[in-house]
């Protein structure tokens, strides 16, 4: 075993494998939307799943009071970064764990649905799959596919997504985060 219990337990515990880690969410991530429709209501969730400075900056920033059908929107974009920063954050004061950790946020259009980059419509990018999938991808979606096929595999391979496109020629650098 390489791991003796859940990551967020063994990594609060300062336990988590120093290796490199990729991180990240899509922009419409389903299960992160407030369960309160009403601004109330919404407030107390918040409270309840943030701890009381990350709760009153989410309240701030939607605004639930003003329009609580927009701030579930906003909340519904804003959780997922929110989860994997605080993920990140107690893995950095766990000071034991230096390995680069690199972090994406998946949003590009989906044809064929107006709701954006869902739960798990990463895949198909980083894994070339889109032609298993009905939706009518464009040419634009096929480059972005290939490249994210090239990090996942460079960063499989080395730790680090860097590296050359399929054509020779350098892909963008993506740092690793300094959270």
């Amino acid at each position: 075993r390489f791991q003796p219990g859940p990551n967020v337990t063994e990594m609060r515990r300062g336990n988590r494998l120093d290796v490199p880690m990729l991180i990240g969410w899509t922009n419409n991530e389903f299960f992160s939307a407030p369960r309160s429709t009403d601004a109330d209501g919404m407030v107390a969730e918040l409270k309840q799943r943030f701890s009381p400075e990350d709760a009153q900056a989410l309240i701030d920033l939607v605004k639930p009071q003003e329009d609580p059908e927009a701030a579930g929107k906003k909340l519904r974009n804003v959780t997922p970064e929110l989860g994997c920063r605080a993920f990140l954050r107690g893995d950095q004061r766990s000071g034991r764990n230096h390995s680069p950790r690199y972090v994406y946020e998946f949003g590009p259009s989906m044809p064929g649905d107006d709701s954006g980059a869902f739960h798990s419509s990463d895949l198909w990018f980083e894994f070339e799959t889109l032609m298993k999938c009905w939706r009518p991808f464009d040419g634009h979606h096929f480059d972005l596919s290939r490249k994210m096929c090239n990090y996942w595999t460079n960063f499989a391979k080395t730790g680090d997504p860097n590296g050359l496109d399929k054509d020779g020629t350098p892909m963008p650098q993506w740092p690793p985060d300094a959270t």
